[in-house]
């Protein structure tokens, strides 16, 4: 009878050492992927801005990044690092909104960053989370609730826009700068919950293989504007190569 009521020798009792030790990891890790975006978007934003300053052709830079891209891809696909999904008719109808989304975004991205200077960038673009409850409020016909913190957070950033371009000094504001700027604010929103719903058309590899379609079919849908630029791509070739001459 005693051994009935005894105890099991492997009776499971949680650790909760291994389970904070587990929890500091996952925090450890959220930083430095938080910290390696931050630097790697200031490093991009300069980087970009030097070239636009220089070649005058937005959507030929931009084509041309998208394009190296699909390349980097591929030469990791190469050497295994991973596994490019497959082409098909159905997975280009189903990614078009996505894929046209991502092409203006990125446009008036480039085009923000064009006229306006670099530390006025992400003040000029500052409102995409703004944008992204009023969105989100939109689609679902008032049915998603925005909680307090949100909206304290959205009042606050907007705050700091209207602060950023009307109160700026020291720097000069451009208007057109500034009007991409918020149009670019408006189509990242949208673009984010384009690419929620993209997801389930994506069954291989999920992030991989929405970075490849979204590069490989946006350079495509980009060629035709990155062709109306030719003629002052040939002017910049033609003027530069005079110069070294």
């Amino acid at each position: 009878k005693a051994a009935l009521i005894e105890v099991p020798a492997q009776l499971h009792v949680p650790d909760h050492h291994n389970q904070q030790h587990e929890q500091t990891a996952h925090y450890k890790r959220v930083v430095a992927v938080v910290a390696f975006y931050i630097v790697t978007s200031i490093t991009m934003i300069m980087v970009n801005k030097t070239v636009l300053n220089q070649v005058g052709l937005p959507m030929t830079f931009l084509w041309g990044q998208l394009v190296m891209a699909v390349i980097l891809l591929h030469g990791a696909e190469r050497v295994n690092l991973l596994v490019l999904p497959p082409l098909s008719r159905e997975v280009v109808h189903s990614l078009r909104y996505l894929v046209g989304m991502n092409v203006v975004g990125l446009a008036l991205n480039t085009l923000c960053l064009q006229n306006i200077d670099a530390a006025l960038y992400q003040v000029a673009r500052s409102l995409i989370l703004p944008m992204t409850a009023i969105i989100s409020i939109y689609t679902t016909a008032g049915k998603a609730t925005v909680s307090k913190r949100v909206t304290l957070a959205c009042g606050i950033i907007t705050i700091g826009f209207l602060v950023g371009v009307l109160g700026e000094r020291e720097v000069k504001v451009s208007t057109i700068g500034v009007i991409f700027g918020i149009l670019s604010s408006a189509a990242t929103a949208i673009h984010s919950f384009a690419i929620k719903h993209s997801f389930s058309q994506v069954p291989h590899n999920g992030a991989f293989d929405m970075v490849y379609y979204n590069n490989l079919f946006s350079s495509v849908l980009l060629l035709p504007i990155v062709l109306l630029e030719s003629p002052l791509l040939v002017e910049f070739v033609n003027t530069h190569t005079t110069k070294q001459i």
